[in-house]
């Protein structure tokens, strides 16, 4: 098994084994679960196929969710129980009386390749930060770490943050915004 396979499943495990904790033994507790529609949240994916949930009396229902500030004000709502998610939107949640919990690791991520890319459309000219200034970009979710760090990548490279808009786009729908011109560039992860 890849090196990887077992990080994700031993994170799973992990985040299925602190779900466990917290559900009573005696009958299968439903559980709304919001995941990310990228391998950050695989490991939900996989302990629900290979029955991790179900072996420790947890009837779970994933729900993908584009970014973690949607699945902060789902949990904020009510409408699940659980979610992935990332510091940032947790810590802002709890700065305003918010108060989430961090029970489980998911996904850390341990250094090259770099996971975040910022993408351009095959015949644009953009070359460096420099280049994005006066112009819109789309990332995943607003005031997370993919536009921290897209911001940060801009800001390093000649950028002038002062000029630069930034859009809330899933990543299912970034290929498209690029092409039709919506954007300049995308902050896109994998896969």
């Amino acid at each position: 098994m890849p090196a990887i396979t077992r990080r994700r499943l031993l994170a799973g495990s992990l985040s299925v084994a602190a779900a466990a904790a917290i559900a009573p033994a005696s009958a299968d507790v439903p559980l709304n679960v919001g995941v990310f529609p990228t391998e950050g949240s695989a490991e939900a994916f996989y302990a629900t196929e290979l029955g991790y949930f179900k072996d420790a009396g947890i009837a779970a229902t994933l729900t993908p969710i584009a970014s973690a500030s949607a699945i902060a004000t789902a949990l904020s709502a009510g409408s699940l129980d659980i979610g992935y998610g990332s510091v940032v939107p947790v810590a802002t949640a709890r700065s305003r009386g918010i108060p989430f919990r961090i029970i489980a690791p998911a996904v850390a991520y341990d250094g090259p390749p770099a996971t975040l890319m910022m993408a351009v459309d095959k015949a644009s000219p953009i070359k460096a930060g420099a280049d994005l200034n006066g112009s819109t970009i789309g990332v995943n979710g607003l005031h997370e770490f993919s536009d921290l760090i897209a911001l940060a990548w801009i800001d390093k490279n000649g950028g002038d943050l002062k000029t630069i808009k930034v859009a809330e786009i899933p990543f299912a729908e970034m290929a498209a915004a690029l092409k039709q011109g919506r954007v300049s560039a995308v902050a896109i992860s994998e896969p």
